[in-house]
């Protein structure tokens, strides 16, 4: 069984920082036909590999088959393809596939960690967190031609989890300038950087919702990971989950109705979903192997 510490990635600590043979999900309807879906990333197998499911839990399918760790599924905002994170042998890459799995590309690939990916709503670029000159930064890469802007360009400091508004012009994301984990909010740019949180605790992994009303994040605030949201300005802070076991790695449904999510609550690490204000928690996973890192299809 992985140590949850292991799913993090590069949470509070930056230590590092084939297709399948099952049908085409995409040929089998209409795009406006294709059911919610939920990618995530499962060590069944035996290493991290990334699968879907449907919005309920059934229909659970494997879609990378390597002997590599892949994490951090992203959805384009078509719901046709899915960028991710993999681990080369010696760092993390960027690469996208068809959301059945089949036709893996890689997008980044140059020297040091680039994790984290979050597709912008236009679809033309993907924000992620790059290894840049000795620190983590917030960097956009160019979908067509694979071209990296650095948008902190804030030597020194790791920023991390980039979060798009709905309308692209705004992204969320922690770092540690301030002498610890908080979010801060900045334009699509760069410019107009803005802190949201101030608490005692470490303050992380940020979302915003479809609506753009909400933006939902994690925090140690009260002495363990658990689930809050806030208005975009960080006033209306709200706790959502409350339980002796981390969660954390939320993400929106696409009507912003729900929240899944990764918990430690029943001993490993499993994908669950909530209403957007914490009630009817389901379980949607039950393999006793480790799954988080849940992305909710457009």
């Amino acid at each position: 069984m992985l140590n949850h510490r292991r799913w993090l990635v590069s949470v509070l600590v930056m230590g590092v920082c084939a297709a399948s043979a099952s049908p085409s999900l995409t040929s089998l309807a209409t795009e406006d036909e294709i059911p919610s879906r939920i990618a995530f990333i499962s060590d069944r197998d035996g290493n991290r590999e990334i699968y879907i499911m449907n919005a309920d839990g059934t229909n659970q399918q494997r879609l990378t088959h390597t002997s590599r760790d892949e994490i951090n599924p992203a959805w384009s905002p078509s719901g046709q393809r899915l960028a991710f994170s993999f681990h080369n042998g010696r760092d993390w890459d960027v690469a996208i596939m068809n959301a059945d799995g089949t036709g893996t590309s890689p997008l980044v690939t140059e020297t040091g960690n680039d994790i984290e990916c979050a597709w912008s709503p236009s679809g033309r670029l993907i924000a992620l967190s790059s290894w840049q000159g000795g620190d983590l930064d917030i960097c956009s890469v160019d979908v067509s031609t694979g071209l990296l802007t650095n948008i902190t360009l804030n030597g020194g400091v790791i920023d991390e989890f980039p979060s798009w508004s709905p309308d692209g012009a705004q992204l969320a994301f922690t770092t540690y300038r301030s002498g610890d984990w908080e979010i801060y909010r900045m334009n699509s740019d760069g410019t107009d950087v803005t802190r949201l949180t101030d608490s005692p605790g470490d303050d992380f992994w940020c979302t915003w919702s479809p609506a753009g009303t909400d933006i939902a994040f994690v925090s140690s605030r009260d002495g363990n990971m658990e689930i809050y949201v806030m208005a975009p300005d960080g006033t209306n802070v709200l706790r959502l989950t409350n339980s002796s076991g981390m969660d954390y790695m939320p993400c929106w449904s696409p009507d912003g109705r729900q929240i899944a999510f990764a918990s430690a609550r029943s001993g490993s690490t499993d994908i669950y979903v909530m209403n957007a204000d914490g009630s009817n928690v389901t379980r949607l996973t039950t393999n006793p192997a480790d799954e988080g890192y849940p992305a909710w299809s457009p």
